[in-house]
C-alpha cells in the first residue's frame, strides 16, 4: 500500500507540475496553495487569495562589496516566502501587478514536505549607497575592473534578454535558469562584483532597448580599460597614451549617461575609472579635454561607433608594441655582432654585412639615425668601419649623424696635443708637414680636432672643407691649388662618388691624395700618409 501510495503521490506531482507549466490559472491557484499551507504550518492565518498591488520596491543603490542579492520575493503577507531563485524576478516599471518568481511554482513542490516547517529567506534588501568614491585607484586595479564591467555588460542584456523568453513563456529549466546560475557564480568570483541590474530592486524600463544600450556602455568601457593597460603596458607617455585617456574619459560619462537615462544607481566601476583618469591626469600634467564634467556628457546612443575606435586605437598600439619589440630584436643582434668585432671576428666582413643590414631595417622600422641606442653601440667601433663599395645608405646616415655629434662634443672637449704621446709615425709625418699647409676634404669640421692636428704635425694650416651629399666640387679646386698647400686629405667616409674627382685637381696641382677611411686622430692620419705617399713627400721636401 505504502508503495502504490508513493508512485500516485509522484505521478499526481508529476501531472500537477505539467499543468502549472502550461496553464497560468493553476499556476496561480497552486502559489496561493503554498502560501495559505506555509501560513498553516506556522500556525497563522492563510495569506488572501489575491494580492492587487505589488510591493514598493526598495531604492536601487549599489555598495561596491555586495554579492548579488537573493530574488525578491512574490507578494504576500510578512510570515511566508517561497524558496528564492538565482535571479530576482524582474518588474517593468509601471506594471500592474508583479511578475511571477524567478523559479517556477514547480520548484517549490518538490522542496516542500508535510509536517515540515517552510524556512524564510533573508529579505533582498538594496545596498547601502557608498556615494562618489574618491579613494585611491592604481593601474594594477584596472584588470579587475575591466572584468567587471564586462561581466557587467552581459548581465544588463540578459536582464533584457530575461524579460523577452519570460513574456514568451519560455522553459525556465532549459533557457532561464541555467544562465542565471552562470552569471551569479561568475559575480560571486569577482570581487567587489554587484549586479544592479539582476538586483531584487532592479525595475525594468518599458523599452528594453535601454537594456541593451546599457549593455554596450558596459562592454565599451571594458574596452577602453583594456586600452588603458597596453598604452601603459607600451610604456609610452605620447599620443596613444594620451588618446587611450581620451577614450575611458568618453566611454565612463558615456557608461553614467546610460544608467541616468534608466534612473539606476552610482556604478563603483564608472566611478573608479574616473577617480583613476582625474589621478593620472594630475600626477602626470596631462589635460583630458572633456568628459571629465556633469554637464559634459557623452552620448550612450552611439556606444557602437565608440567601440570602433577605441579598437582602431588599440590598433595603433599594437603596431607600435610590435614595432618596439622587433626594434629590441634588432638592437640585441647589432650589439653581438659589434661585440664580436671587438673580441677580433673570424669573420669581420660578415659580422660587418650584418651590422649595416640590421642599421638598414632599424632606420626602414623608424628608428632615427641619430638614435642615442645605435649611436651607443657604433661609436667606440665608429673608426673600425671599413670602407665598403657601395656604402651602405643606412650605415652612412648612422655615421653622419655620429659625426655631427662628435663635432659638438668636441667643441667641448679639454684634450690638448702633448708632445710626450707623439708615435714615432706622427713625428715621421710632422717633419715632412711642418710649416705647410694641408687641406681636409669630409666630415663636419671640429675646432678642437682641427687644433689637435694642427699641433701635432706642426701645419700652418689645417684647412677643413664640410662637405654635403650632391655638393660640387668645383670650389674645392682653389683650396687645393694654394702654393702652400701640401697634401690634400679625402675623408671617403663622407664623399660621393663625385669627390673621386678631387684626384683630377690634386693631379692637375702637383698635390698628392690621400684616402682616409675612417678617424681624425693623428696616429690614424699618420700611418694612412706614410702607406699612401711617403715617398712622394719625401721628393717634395727635397
Amino acid at each position: 500500500m505504502p508503495s502504490e501510495l508513493g508512485t500516485a503521490a509522484s505521478v499526481f506531482v508529476e501531472k500537477l507540475t505539467q499543468a502549472i507549466g502550461q496553464n497560468p490559472d493553476v499556476r496561480k491557484a497552486a502559489r496561493e496553495l503554498l502560501l495559505a499551507a506555509a501560513a498553516a504550518l506556522d500556525g497563522e492565518a492563510p495569506p488572501a487569495a489575491k494580492v492587487e498591488e505589488p510591493p514598493k520596491p526598495a531604492e536601487p543603490v549599489p555598495a561596491p562589496a555586495m554579492e548579488p542579492a537573493p530574488a525578491m520575493e512574490p507578494p504576500a503577507p510578512p510570515k511566508p516566502a517561497p524558496p528564492p531563485g538565482p535571479l530576482s524576478p524582474l518588474m517593468r516599471r509601471g506594471a500592474e501587478a508583479p511578475r511571477p518568481p524567478s523559479i517556477p511554482v514547480e520548484e517549490a513542490l518538490r522542496t516542500l514536505k508535510l509536517g515540515s516547517k517552510v524556512s524564510e529567506p533573508e529579505p533582498a534588501t538594496a545596498p547601502a549607497s557608498t556615494g562618489w568614491s574618491r579613494s585611491t585607484v592604481e593601474s594594477e586595479d584596472l584588470p579587475e575592473i575591466e572584468a567587471r564591467v564586462r561581466l557587467k555588460a552581459e548581465a544588463a542584456r540578459w536582464a533584457a534578454e530575461r524579460l523577452r523568453r519570460m513574456d514568451l513563456r519560455a522553459d525556465y529549466h532549459a533557457e532561464i535558469g541555467p544562465i542565471d546560475r552562470d552569471i551569479i557564480s561568475r559575480a560571486k568570483g569577482l570581487p567587489d562584483c554587484f549586479l544592479w541590474t539582476n538586483h531584487s530592486s532592479f525595475r525594468a524600463p518599458n523599452d528594453l532597448s535601454l537594456c541593451d544600450q546599457l549593455g554596450g556602455c558596459y562592454e565599451v568601457l571594458g574596452e577602453a580599460v583594456g586600452l588603458l593597460q597596453e598604452a601603459i603596458a607600451h610604456g609610452s607617455k605620447g599620443q596613444h597614451y594620451e588618446r587611450a585617456l581620451g577614450l575611458a574619459a568618453e566611454s565612463q560619462s558615456a557608461l553614467r549617461a546610460a544608467i541616468l537615462a534608466m534612473e539606476g544607481p552610482n556604478d563603483d566601476d564608472q566611478l573608479r575609472v574616473y577617480n583613476f583618469l582625474r589621478a593620472t591626469a594630475s600626477r602626470e600634467q596631462i589635460f583630458i579635454e572633456r568628459y571629465m564634467r556633469a554637464d559634459d556628457a557623452a552620448d550612450p546612443t552611439i556606444w557602437q561607433e565608440r567601440k570602433e575606435r577605441i579598437q582602431a586605437a588599440r590598433g595603433a598600439v599594437e603596431t607600435v608594441r610590435s614595432a618596439i619589440k622587433n626594434q629590441q630584436k634588432r638592437l640585441s643582434r647589432l650589439k653581438y655582432h659589434l661585440e664580436q668585432l671587438k673580441k677580433g671576428s673570424r669573420t669581420p666582413e660578415y659580422d660587418w654585412q650584418k651590422v649595416a643590414e640590421t642599421i638598414d631595417e632599424l632606420l626602414a622600422d623608424g628608428m632615427q639615425p641619430s638614435s642615442v641606442e645605435i649611436r651607443e653601440l657604433l661609436l667606440p667601433m665608429a673608426d673600425d668601419v671599413p670602407e665598403m663599395d657601395p656604402m651602405p645608405q643606412g650605415i652612412e646616415r648612422v655615421l653622419r649623424e655620429m659625426d655631427q655629434y662628435l663635432a659638438l662634443r668636441n667643441q667641448q672637449s679639454q684634450e690638448k696635443f702633448n708632445p710626450r704621446d707623439v708615435s714615432e709615425e706622427v713625428r715621421r709625418v710632422g717633419e715632412l708637414l711642418k710649416g705647410w699647409a694641408v687641406v681636409l676634404i669630409g666630415g663636419v669640421p671640429r675646432p678642437k680636432s682641427k687644433k689637435l692636428i694642427e699641433d701635432a704635425f706642426g701645419l700652418r694650416e689645417l684647412v677643413w672643407l664640410e662637405t654635403r651629399e650632391h655638393q660640387s666640387i668645383e670650389p674645392f679646386e682653389a683650396e687645393i691649388a694654394r702654393p702652400d698647400v701640401m697634401l690634400v686629405i679625402l675623408a671617403i667616409r663622407w664623399s660621393s662618388h663625385s669627390f673621386g674627382d678631387v684626384k683630377v685637381f690634386c693631379d692637375r696641382h702637383g698635390k698628392p691624395l690621400v684616402r682616409l677611411p675612417a678617424g681624425y686622430s693623428p696616429n690614424q692620419i699618420a700611418r694612412h700618409i706614410l702607406d699612401q705617399c711617403s715617398e712622394r713627400l719625401l721628393t717634395a721636401a727635397k
